[in-house]
């Protein structure tokens, strides 16, 4: 339970943040998606149980949907669904060095963005949402996937010491199936 409060305050807080400079310099499209580089941290960390990783993530996604201003659960269902995606690669892959968390932090995203941008163009009537904008904006999500990508090995380093500074589990598993194979 602790790994799951210490979680939602640090996506929270990231995600705050990011935004916060976001505006402070005029920012909108490159800004890095934190929320997909923790869920992606916590599904591959060991010893954290399916519907934890899951349910945190929809949690994170709320956070965000209601801080961006999105229709709500958006973001919380895209997020949850990329949770659940993550932990069954988890079962199946090792992560190590920063190269392999930065392509896994732009897998996450970009998982993130097609399940939004399915979910919002499914919705477009009911949301009087422009599909020709949607489309747009799926096309430059390649740079959002880049920054998230550029900021993925500091967020997860930090994500590391965050818990390993409360005594939780870091995601370092040593082969593949040790972070979701061995799941309680």
């Amino acid at each position: 339970m602790i790994r799951v409060a210490a979680f939602i305050l640090l996506a929270w807080g990231l995600s705050a943040l990011v935004g916060a400079l976001g505006q402070v310099f005029s920012l909108t499209l490159v800004l890095p998606a934190t929320t997909a580089i923790l869920v992606a941290q916590l599904a591959f960390s060991p010893r954290v149980p399916v519907p934890i990783v899951v349910g945190t993530s929809v949690v994170a996604g709320y956070l965000e949907d209601l801080e961006q201003g999105a229709p709500v659960g958006t973001l919380a269902l895209s997020y949850g669904l990329c949770g659940l995606a993550l932990t069954w690669l988890a079962a199946r892959l090792a992560v190590r060095g920063w190269v392999t968390r930065a392509l896994l932090a732009g897998l996450a995203a970009a998982v993130v963005d097609l399940l939004t941008f399915g979910v919002l163009w499914s919705l477009a009537g009911p949301l009087s949402v422009y599909r020709p904008a949607l489309i747009a904006s799926l096309w430059d999500a390649r740079w959002h996937v880049l920054a998230t990508m550029l900021a993925a090995p500091p967020v997860w380093g930090l994500a590391d010491r965050y818990f390993g500074a409360l005594g939780l589990p870091v995601a370092t598993p040593a082969s593949p199936g040790a972070a979701g194979g061995e799941r309680p």
